[in-house]
């Protein structure tokens, strides 16, 4: 007794293998699997098996029928293909961008920097020294000094270089009084070394008891 013959569709949806009859094609059945309905194909004299005989597997990621000398899913294998082409352009075009704005920033001009203000200096004003003279040293107060509870009385005068020049071996002359106002005596006194700004206080002792006032008398500068 020959076998009955059988048809084969794959589901719509999930695309599980159905076997059907002859006599049930273009009827809407459940797919034992999905349980969604599909309509069965009319039957065609290449796809007939005989009952009992193996049907071909399908990919698991697609559900494609496979061929039984296959090994691998050519939907699978188109799908990868397509996806790394892609993946590849995507990449190419993504290192484009990056070096395009690398170059960019490379090629960009430098910003020059602002220009500092001007700066103005204040230049210190050359000291003008004047001509060497006794009147570069400015005389001062001349008066007695005398300690409390001491008989010692000092003749005392203030004598001050305002000028640039240095002078050597002043001599100051001090004319000492009375009570009358007579002169009694003239005394001196000298500084080997006036520097320039130096305040110089002649200092001169006194003997003559009857000495009550003390004048400047002049200046000289000893050769």
């Amino acid at each position: 007794m020959e076998n009955a013959v059988h048809l084969k569709c794959a589901c719509g949806n999930c695309g599980e293998i159905i076997e059907y009859l002859p006599n049930a094609a273009g009827q809407l059945v459940q797919c034992p699997k999905c349980k969604e309905r599909s309509q069965l194909p009319v039957s065609s004299p290449a796809e007939p098996v005989e009952t009992g005989s193996k049907p071909p597997p399908a990919c698991l990621a697609c559900g494609s029928l496979l061929d039984l000398e296959d090994l691998t899913c050519a939907n699978c294998d188109r799908r990868r293909r397509n996806r790394a082409v892609l993946w590849g352009l995507g990449s190419a075009f993504g290192l484009l961008a990056i070096g395009t704005v690398i170059l960019g920033i490379l090629n960009r001009p430098a910003k020059k920097p602002a220009p500092k203000p001007a700066s103005t200096v204040i230049l210190a004003q050359p000291v003008v020294r004047t001509p060497k003279s006794l009147n570069d040293l400015k005389i001062g107060k001349f008066y007695l000094q005398q300690q409390r509870g001491s008989p010692l009385i000092l003749a005392v005068g203030e004598v001050q270089n305002i000028s640039q020049n240095v002078h050597f071996k002043v001599r100051v002359d001090m004319d000492l009084f009375d009570a009358r106002g007579a002169k009694i005596a003239t005394i001196s006194d000298v500084n080997n070394l006036i520097r320039p700004g130096d305040r110089w206080q002649p200092l001169v002792k006194v003997t003559d008891s009857r000495v009550v006032g003390v004048r400047f008398a002049g200046i000289k500068e000893e050769p």
